[in-house]
């Protein structure tokens, strides 16, 4: 009986000490690129160097002179793994790129004012769903995305026609608003040759999965306005980790090594 009583509160004990709960990784940025087409007629493309292994490519493209957007994009001989559109601005995601060298493009023609700016991921469940947004409102865009994993990952570009020949400092761009969890990362002049585009980027890290208001306010400082404008994002889900064991109460680990002692004596 005593064996019995000793052998019950060990399988006990070394249940409640092999229980586990996993881990989650940060996604964070690992490097941003970007790239304006030439000014005559042809395809894009983008040397890019990957520096992690188990990342994640993340694309924003903005097309100008031939007016449509990019329906497809090219990553080294092989196509994207997921791609989202607007009217003229697209974005493409690859997972797991070799490390080295890879080049990013499209055969499609996309005349002057065209360009490519790519993120590189690392932290990312390539396993998961990856959750998307597609949004457009006037002048200004406020969307939301729904995540599937608590600490996702956003990623998320603005972009529009800017009617003529600017510099920077004539746009201005702004997470739209109070409610927006974006944080701008850059804003991107895309411009070679008579008309142009610009995109703006932005990330975030969302809390519990859910839904979160995104959105961008742009703001043409000499009077002009945007034209199909657009608003599109990426939720990426965080890689889960190796387990750790979960925490024990101190008092209930030393109630069960006493209970085990008495019982062994």
């Amino acid at each position: 009986m005593k064996r019995s009583l000793m052998a019950a509160a060990l399988v006990a004990l070394v249940g409640l000490l092999m229980f586990t709960s996993p881990t989650q990784a940060a996604i964070s940025v690992v490097n941003i690129d970007n790239i304006v087409a030439d000014p005559s007629p042809g395809g894009i493309s983008l040397n890019y160097n990957v520096q992690q292994a188990g990342s994640v490519l993340v694309v924003g493209s903005y097309t100008d002179t031939m007016g449509a957007a990019l329906k497809e994009l090219d990553f080294g001989g092989n196509a994207a793994d997921g791609a989202i559109e607007g009217s003229r601005t697209s974005m493409f995601y690859y997972l797991n790129p070799a490390v080295g060298n890879i080049t990013i493009s499209s055969a499609a023609e996309v005349g002057n004012s065209s360009g490519l700016v790519v993120w590189e991921l690392s932290g990312v469940d390539l396993t998961a769903q990856v959750r998307s947004v597609v949004g457009v409102r006037g002048h200004e865009s406020d969307s939301q995305i729904t995540t599937i994993a608590d600490n996702s990952f956003i990623v998320d570009v603005v972009g529009f026609n800017t009617s003529s020949t600017l510099d920077p400092d004539f746009v201005e761009t702004a997470p739209d608003g109070v409610n927006s969890i974006l944080t701008k990362m850059f804003d991107f002049d895309v411009n070679v040759a008579g008309g142009g585009g610009f995109m703006s980027g932005a990330t975030a890290v969302a809390g519990p999965a859910g839904t979160y208001d995104l959105g961008w306010t742009v703001t043409f400082t000499n009077g002009d306005s945007p034209g199909n404008l657009n608003e599109l994002a990426f939720a990426f889900a965080p890689a889960v980790g190796i387990p750790t064991p979960a925490a024990l109460p101190a008092g209930l680990m030393m109630l069960g090594l006493f209970g085990v002692c008495r019982r062994h004596r």
